[in-house]
């Protein structure tokens, strides 16, 4: 989670004015895309999770890393459209992820299982905080040059997913979920993760844009590690949130 998320995150300094210049275009044509993939990532979600449920895809695990990291390759090419199917298949090396990990997860851990989703979450916090910091810091040093060497990344994560056999793992679906607890009902719980994420999406990707604009591209960095210090906190709020919710419940939460 952790390394796929990364290659998500590298994206979140990048468009001004690393991708602007890149690629000579508006900031509204660049965030277009670079919006339009995260939603690809999230409707991907949900129907790659109905799927899965009928029928498991043993390695997936292995070739989601892969295709993730194939954002850092969007340095290999000028031309727009070429930028636009990267993203698109990082965004479904991402997306197809999740769903399935969660799964995995829930069948290796179904003790303890507030715990076990607090450092699934964090992972994937550091993951994309991480990846801002190191794509700020790769953008003001190096522009786009030599990122396809994060590449390595994905292949690295699909060795390990191979020799951990996580892709051998057969899902268990639990048939009565934990968040019945607290009465709550799904379209509430719902619209609220939707405000939520808004309002981060708003945060992660515009306060970097401002502070590039506001202090200078020399500042890049500092830019990306807007997003970071975020991410460390929602790294701390998982596992507080863990530990609360093994011991409190999740509905209450």
């Amino acid at each position: 989670h952790l390394g796929v998320d990364f290659c998500g995150g590298l994206l979140i300094p990048l468009p001004d004015p690393t991708l602007i210049e890149f690629y000579g275009c508006t900031l509204a044509t660049i965030m277009l895309v670079v919006s339009g993939s995260a939603l690809f990532v999230n409707f991907i979600q949900p129907v790659a999770g109905i799927a899965l449920a009928k029928k498991q895809i043993p390695y997936l695990l292995v070739l989601c890393p892969i295709l993730a990291a194939f954002t850092s390759l969007i340095g290999l090419s000028d031309n727009y459209w070429i930028f636009v199917m990267l993203l698109i298949v990082s965004g479904a090396g991402v997306g197809l992820m999740h769903p399935e990990a969660t799964m995995i997860l829930h069948t290796l851990t179904d003790k303890r299982a507030g715990f076990a989703t607090s450092i699934f979450m964090s992972a994937g916090f550091l993951g994309f905080s991480l990846g801002s910091l190191v794509g700020g810091w790769w953008a003001q040093n190096f522009e786009l040059n030599y990122l396809w060497i994060l590449f390595a990344i994905g292949i690295i994560l699909a060795i390990l997913v191979r020799i951990a056999g996580l892709h051998n793992v057969k899902h268990t679906l639990q048939k009565e979920s934990v968040t019945r607890k607290g009465n709550i009902p799904f379209a509430a719980v719902m619209v609220t993760s939707m405000l939520i994420a808004i309002n981060l999406v708003i945060i992660y990707r515009l306060l970097p844009i401002f502070y590039v604009r506001k202090f200078g591209k020399e500042f890049q960095f500092m830019a990306g590690s807007i997003p970071f210090y975020i991410g460390l906190a929602g790294a701390c709020g998982s596992f507080i949130w863990g530990y609360l919710s093994d011991y409190r419940g999740c509905g209450l939460l």
